[in-house]
C-alpha cells in the first residue's frame, strides 16, 4: 500500500507555513492582515503583496500569477526541492519528527557507500583526525597561519580544514589502530606507498574535499612555511572514490543556498570559494583548476538557478568563461557574466586587498553573455567598426541574445547600437535572420555526401583515413602514416560514436588540434576565432598549448622541451610530476597549474600525437588553409547544435520562410566550397 500520501498530508497538518514562508523571504516580509497574512509573491515580478498566507488551513495563493499549495508546495516550488525533500526540509524548519513511514522513501540510493563503505569511513575519520590536530597543542603554526589569512573559526570549522602533523606516521598509525587495512587505505588514496606508511601531507594545512553528495573523497594540502619540501599544493591522486571531473567544490554545501538564491556563483578554486563564503555568497562552486565538463554541467543544470561565472581575470580564466558559455547554453542553464575584478586576479585577492564589501560589490557587477562577448570582441576597442568583426559578433552572439528576456535584450540592442554605429531597428533585424551557422534544411545530409566523398579519395591534406591502429605501435609507424592511422582509432580512443554526421567536424577538429604545437601563429588564430572543440578532450589539449605560449612570449614554435612538457602532463598520475607539483594546482597561468582530467586512454591518444609532432621534421602548418579549416569546423559545430540554438528562437514556432530556407541552402554550399580547398 502507497502511504507516501499520509506521510506528506501528516507534516503539512503539522507545520507552520508563516514560519516556513518566512524562513526563506524573512520576516519583516510577511504582514498581519486579520486572521491571516501578506506578503510580497516570489513567484513573479510582484510590486505589492498580493500573496496570501492561510496559516489555519496550511496554504498560500497570489491572486496575480495564481501561484498557490500547502507548505510542502512552497518549498518545493522556491528551493526547486523534490517533493520528498521538501518534506524533509519543512520538518527541519518546523521541527517536526520525520514519520517512521518515510524510511521506505528513499530520495538517493548511495552506490558510493555501498561499494566503498571502509574507505569512506576512513576518509571521514582522518578528515575529522586533521580537524582535531589543528585545535591542538601541535597545531599552532597552522591556526597562526590560517589567522594571518584572516580565516575565522566558523568558517575553519564550515569547510572542515585540518591540519596534519609534521610526523608523516601519526596520522596513518591512528587508522591502523582503529582497524583499517593498508589495502583500505590504499583504495582511498590515502596511503600511496605500502611499504612506508607515511602521509604526504606532513605538516600542511588540510582542506578536505566532498563529493557533490557530501563525502569526503580526498584532499588538498598547502604548505604553510616556505622551507617545506614540495610545491604549494599537494594534489590528492585520482582514485575511484575521487575524480576531480566529477566534483564541484563546495556544491554539496551550497547547493541548499543556491536554490534559495536563485544563483551560483562559479569559480576558479577552492580559496576562491572559501572567499565568497567569508564575504556572505555561501552559493558558490569551485572547479578546481578543471575544466568545466558534461558532469559539471548535469549537476548545475539539476539545480535548475542562474549561473554566475567568476572565473579569474587573467586572460586564462576570461578564455575558459568564454569556452563555457556554449556548454552552458547547450544545456539551457541561465547564465550572467561578472566583471573583471579591479586590480586583482580572483576573489581570494580582492577579499585580502579590499575586503568582503569591496568583493560584494564587485561579485554583484553582472551582465549578459551578449556583452560579455561585447567586450572579447572589442578587446579595448571604443568602437566595433570593422564589417567582418561586427558579422563575426553577430553571428556568435545571436543564440544568446535570442535566450534573452525582451527587457535584457532591448538593453543589449541598446548598448551594441552604441558601440557598433548600427541602430537598434537594423540590429534587431540581423538578429532575427537565419544564423549562417546555427541553420540547416533537409537536403543537409545529402549535401554533405560530396565533402565526405572527396576526403575519402585522398583530395586533401590530411586523408585516406584507416581504421585499424594499435596506439602502443605508433612508434613504428612514419609520422605521415602515424597521422592518419591515429585518427583512424579517434573514436575508439576517446570513446565517441562517429557517425557520417560527424565525420568530417571531428578530421577537422583532429587536424587543428595536431597544428597548433607547430606555430604560434597557428594558435594565436585559434584563440582569436573563439573556436571551441566538440572533442571534449582537444580542448584540454589546446589548453595545455596555450598555456605554455602564454608563459614564454618569444616561443615561435614548440621544440623538444615544450613536446616533453605536454607529454609529462599527459602521463598517467598527478599532472604527471608525481605528488607534488611546483605550483598552485588551482592556478590556471601556467601548464604546471592545470591538472587534466583525462582518461587514460584519453592522455595515451594525445601522448601519441605529440609524439608524432615530434618527430615532424617540418611544420604541416599553412596559414589559408588553417583558417579555412577554422571557419568549416566552426560552421559544422554549429550545424550539429542546430536544434539546441533554434529552439531557443520565438520564431521556431511558426516554421522557417522561403527566405531562411534558402539562404540556409547558400550556407550549405559555403560550406562545401570553403571544404574543397582544405
Amino acid at each position: 500500500m502507497d502511504n507516501s500520501g499520509n506521510i506528506f498530508r501528516e507534516v503539512n497538518e503539522k507545520s507552520d507555513i508563516v514560519k516556513v514562508i518566512a524562513y526563506y523571504l524573512g520576516s519583516d516580509a510577511i504582514v498581519k492582515a486579520g486572521k491571516k497574512y501578506k506578503s510580497i509573491c516570489p513567484f513573479h515580478n510582484d510590486s505589492h503583496p498580493s500573496m496570501q498566507i492561510d496559516p489555519e488551513k496550511k496554504f498560500f495563493h497570489c491572486f496575480s500569477c495564481d501561484a498557490g499549495g500547502d507548505t510542502i508546495k512552497f518549498v518545493e516550488k522556491y528551493a526547486h526541492l523534490s517533493s520528498l525533500e521538501a518534506l524533509r526540509k519543512v520538518c527541519e524548519i518546523c521541527c517536526i519528527p520525520l514519520p517512521a513511514d518515510i524510511s521506505s522513501y528513499h530520495e538517493k540510493k548511495d552506490v558510493l557507500r555501498e561499494k566503498f563503505p571502509e574507505e569512506l569511513d576512513a576518509l571521514s575519520v582522518l578528515c575529522r583526525f586533521y580537524q582535531l590536530f589543528l585545535q591542538s597543542n601541535d597545531g599552532h603554526l597552522g591556526r597562526k597561519y590560517l589567522e594571518e589569512r584572516g580565516i575565522a573559526r566558523e568558517t575553519i570549522e564550515h569547510f572542515g580544514i585540518g591540519f596534519s602533523p609534521f610526523d608523516p606516521t601519526i596520522a596513518i598509525r591512528s587508522l591502523r589502530n582503529l582497524g583499517y587495512d593498508v589495502p583500505v587505505l590504499e583504495r582511498a588514496g590515502i596511503l600511496s606507498n605500502s611499504a612506508e606508511l607515511k602521509d604526504r601531507y606532513c605538516g600542511r594545512i588540510m582542506f578536505p574535499i566532498r563529493d557533490n553528495d557530501g563525502h569526503v573523497v580526498g584532499f588538498s594540502g598547502r604548505k604553510i612555511q616556505e622551507s617545506q619540501d614540495g610545491g604549494k599544493y599537494i594534489n590528492y591522486p585520482e582514485t575511484e572514490l575521487f575524480r576531480k571531473s566529477a566534483i564541484l567544490y563546495h556544491f554539496d554545501s551550497a547547493k541548499e543556498s543556491a536554490r534559495r538564491d536563485g544563483y551560483v556563483y562559479l569559480l576558479e578554486g577552492f580559496m576562491d570559494v572559501i572567499a565568497m563564503q567569508r564575504a556572505g555568497l555561501p552559493s558558490a562552486v569551485g572547479l578546481m583548476g578543471t575544466a568545466l565538463t558534461e558532469e559539471h554541467l548535469l549537476a548545475l543544470e539539476k539545480l535548475k538557478v542562474e549561473v554566475r561565472l567568476l572565473l579569474d581575470s587573467d586572460e586564462a580564466g576570461q578564455l575558459g568563461e568564454e569556452r563555457a558559455l556554449p556548454l552552458l547554453l547547450k544545456h539551457r542553464i541561465p547564465t550572467r557574466i561578472c566583471w573583471k575584478f579591479d586590480k586583482a586576479k580572483d576573489a581570494d585577492e580582492v577579499l585580502t586587498k579590499e575586503g568582503m564589501t569591496e568583493l560584494v560589490r564587485q561579485a554583484h557587477r553582472l551582465y549578459s553573455p551578449t556583452m560579455f562577448l561585447l567586450g572579447r570582441k572589442l578587446a579595448g576597442r571604443k568602437a566595433l567598426e570593422d564589417s567582418k568583426d561586427l558579422e563575426e559578433f553577430i553571428e556568435t552572439s545571436r543564440p544568446y541574445i535570442l535566450a534573452e528576456g525582451e527587457v535584457s535584450r532591448i538593453k543589449d540592442l541598446k548598448a551594441i547600437a552604441k558601440r557598433t554605429g548600427l541602430d537598434s531597428d537594423t540590429l534587431q533585424r540581423l538578429y532575427s535572420r537565419p544564423n549562417r551557422e546555427s541553420t540547416a534544411d533537409q537536403g543537409t545530409e545529402k549535401s554533405f555526401r560530396p565533402i565526405r566523398k572527396k576526403r575519402r579519395e585522398g583530395q586533401n591534406d590530411y586523408s585516406n583515413v584507416r581504421r585499424t591502429f594499435d596506439v602502443q605501435l605508433a612508434g613504428r609507424y612514419a609520422a605521415p602514416e602515424a597521422f592518419e592511422k591515429l585518427f583512424g582509432y579517434l573514436g575508439e580512443a576517446l570513446h565517441l560514436v562517429i557517425d557520417k554526421e560527424k565525420d568530417v567536424l571531428y578530421r577537422e577538429e583532429y587536424g587543428i588540434c595536431f597544428v597548433l604545437p607547430q606555430s604560434r601563429e597557428a594558435y594565436e588564430t585559434f584563440r582569436k576565432s573563439r573556436m571551441v572543440f566538440d572533442i571534449e578532450a582537444f580542448n584540454v589539449f589546446a589548453d595545455l598549448v596555450g598555456n605554455i605560449y602564454l608563459e614564454d612570449q618569444d616561443l615561435l614554435r614548440f621544440g623538444k622541451d615544450e613536446y616533453d612538457r605536454l607529454l609529462s602532463s599527459l602521463s598517467e598520475g598527478d599532472a604527471g610530476k608525481g605528488e607534488e607539483d611546483e605550483a598552485d594546482p588551482f592556478d590556471l597561468d601556467g601548464l604546471e597549474g592545470s591538472d587534466v582530467d583525462l582518461g587514460v586512454d584519453e592522455k595515451a591518444y594525445l601522448s601519441q600525437i605529440v609524439e608524432i609532432q615530434k618527430n615532424l621534421t617540418q611544420s604541416w602548418y599553412d596559414s589559408r588553409k588553417f583558417q579555412r579549416s577554422i571557419d568549416l569546423a566552426k560552421k559544422l559545430f554549429a550545424l550539429r547544435h542546430y536544434d539546441d540554438t533554434r529552439s531557443l528562437r520565438k520564431s521556431s514556432s511558426e516554421g522557417e520562410t522561403r527566405e531562411e530556407r534558402l539562404k540556409r541552402r547558400k550556407m550549405v554550399q559555403e560550406i562545401k566550397k570553403a571544404s574543397q580547398n582544405i
